[in-house]
Parts: structure tokens; sequence; C-alpha cells
């Protein structure tokens, strides 16, 4: 009986039975009173088909003790995933600068303390299989998939690209079809991602498969608190909420990054060189002229308007709706104290058109792709 618990998939109880929460609110006092055991399994058993037997049926003592033990363990292993993003949050307190492999590192400690708790409890044979799949079930990624992000050259992908999110439910669904992933390139993982979401929109694969989605909604969804997040309600509403939230944000960068809407903004916010010129001058060195800029009769600027502790002078703001040049041309660069190199207002001007013209070539590549699928 017990390789029967131990194989069979765990599931939770509806969150939509009231009398569920009820018994998620006494198990800690059921569970050491052990003439309650019995009562207890019986009823975290029969909502959700885990004994095979008839209702009438008696569950052995054993069986009884050892579901209790395990809804205590899973219950508990809730609240570590949950603290262990919080104290991410609170460490980072932006989940954009989190690398897959702190991120590894962190998950795989929480699961060894896990399965030395199971392991310290229980003490039976084949308890680190239980714990391993218990842990591949609550927590996406599985642990293969995560093994994955942690080697070159994809320790470093942000937790929160919408890209990385693709890509780990494509790895998901590739590990699970019985594709070897070691083999999968990123592109390949994104477009595996892209094909589950795909099918669940259209009806043609279970709702479930957008939980491979999971440890990337989660991010995400606590990235969006802003540090402020406090902690979660309960797990399955907040991955449903994080869920809602990563696909809403995602249709919104979709829209927002949309090729000919860029384009657009950039050709928009064109700036000819003798505006640029007077952007740059005005905005950080006004005691010199536009013209003795253009003409480069001073490269310096003896008193610079914007003091910075940093070691340069960053002035995206002037190109970054254009899509940006070189970040290299996006400062200058103190030659002494209190003087400031211009950049070179040749290199900027062309900087722009480049960003344009590679704005443009995307679209251009887009229609004559969608002209040649009309033959």
């Amino acid at each position: 009986m017990s390789d029967f618990f131990r194989n069979f998939p765990l599931k939770d109880i509806d969150e939509s039975n009231a009398g569920s929460n009820l018994v998620r609110q006494a198990i800690s006092y059921l569970a050491e009173d052990e003439k309650h055991r019995h009562d207890l399994a019986r009823t975290l058993l029969n909502p959700v088909a885990y004994y095979g037997g008839g209702e009438e049926e008696a569950i052995p003592d054993n069986v009884a003790a050892m579901v209790v033990r395990r809804w205590i363990h899973f219950n508990w292993l809730n609240d570590t995933f949950e603290n262990f993003f919080i104290e991410l949050l609170c460490r980072h307190q932006d989940l954009g600068s989190v690398t897959l492999s702190s991120l590894g590192t962190g998950l795989k400690k929480v699961l060894r303390d896990y399965t030395d708790d199971i392991l310290e409890e229980d003490g039976a044979e084949g308890n680190r299989v239980f714990a391993e799949r218990l842990w591949a079930w609550t927590i996406v990624p599985e642990l293969p998939v995560l093994a994955y992000w942690q080697a070159p050259p994809y320790e470093n992908f942000r937790l929160v690209d919408f890209d990385l999110g693709e890509a780990q439910a494509g790895l998901i669904f590739g590990r699970q079809s019985g594709i070897d992933i070691s083999m999968i390139s990123f592109e390949e993982a994104v477009e595996l991602g892209k094909f589950v979401q795909v099918q669940v929109e259209e009806n043609l694969a279970p709702v479930q498969w957008l939980l491979f989605y999971q440890l990337p909604a989660l991010a995400k969804f606590i990235a969006s608190r802003n540090g402020s997040y406090q902690g979660f309600s309960y797990y399955a509403n907040t991955v449903y909420d994080a869920l809602n939230y990563y696909f809403e944000e995602k249709d919104r960068y979709v829209e927002a990054n949309n090729p000919f809407k860029v384009l657009a903004v950039a050709m928009a916010n064109y700036k000819s060189r003798t505006t640029l010129a007077e952007e740059i001058v005005n905005k950080s060195c006004p005691s010199v002229s536009a013209s003795e800029y253009l003409l480069k009769i001073t490269p310096t600027c003896p008193e610079p308007l914007i003091n910075h502790d940093d070691d340069h002078i960053p002035v995206s703001y002037i190109l970054h709706r254009a899509g940006g040049p070189d970040p290299a041309l996006l400062y200058f660069y103190p030659d002494r104290p209190g003087n400031v190199i211009l950049p070179n207002i040749d290199d900027v001007f062309v900087a722009q058109n480049n960003a344009i013209a590679e704005k443009y070539s995307v679209v251009e590549r887009l229609l004559l792709s969608q002209a040649w699928g009309l033959f």
C-alpha cells in the first residue's frame, strides 16, 4: 500500500470545497492525536480518490498515519517555497537581478532541507524518491529543467524575462514528452513554450499545462509588488493570480514591442544632427554653444550642468526612444575634475539612424515573408 501512495500523483483537495478548508485548519491538531488519524485520513482520501477501496471499506491505521504525514509535509513544503520567494525578494528587492544560477542554488538547498525532513520523520526506504516527486509536482520547474538553466550560456538569464518563461514551459513539456532536453536549444525551447500556450488557448490541451509557467509567473508576480509584498495568501490562489498577471503582462509586452509600432515610435522621435547637438549641450553643458559643438571647436565642457557621483554622466534620455546607439556613445566621460568630454556628434547621429534602420529592416523582412507566403 505504501508503494501505491508513493507512486500515485499527488493531488490537492478542491479549494472550492469549504469543508476542505476546515480540514486544512485542523490538520496540525488532529495529526498529533493518534485516535483521530483514521478519521482525518478518510476525510482527506475520499474527496480526491486516493484510496482505491469502497467508501465503507476500512483504511488501515498505518495507511492513515502515512497519509496524514504526507499531507502535513505537502503543506509544509508550500510554506517553504513561499518563504523562499519572499526571502529572495527581500534580499534582492528586484527579481530582475536574480540569475538562474543563484536561483538554482537556493532551490536545491530548499529541496535538500525538505528531503532531510521527510527522511528524518518517516525513516522509510524510498522516501527520498517520494520527496523529489512531490517537489517536482509542487514546484515548477522540475529539477532536470533547473539543471539545464544553470549551464552556460543561460545561467545569467533574468528570471522575469518572458522568453525565459516560454523556454521554461517548453523544456518541461519536452521532458514530459520524452525529449532529451539537453539537446534542445534556447530558441527551440521558446517555440515549444509558445506551442503549449496556443494549445491551451485553443482548448486542445488541458489548462493544467499553464502550470509549466509557474516559476516565471511567480517571479514576475512578486517583482510587480516593488518590494512591498508582505507574503502569500494561500498558495493555489497565488499561483492562479500570478499566472493571470504573467500572461496579461506578456500581452502588453507583445503589443508594446510590435515591430510596426516600435518603428513608428522611433521615426516619430527622429532628431536632426543640429537638434541632437542642442539637446546635449542644453542639458549637460550650456556654457558651450551648439554651433561650437557641431564644429567641434570645443570638445570639452568646463562646467557641466549635471553633477553625478559616478565617473560618467548618462545621456541615454536623449536617444532611448529611438532605440539607442552603442552604450559607449551614451556617456560623457570626465577628462579631469570639472571637465567633461562631449561625445562625437556624428557618432551619436549615425547611431540614431542605424537604430531606426534596424527597426525598419525587421518590418521589411516581415512584409517580405508575408508576401512570399501568398504565392
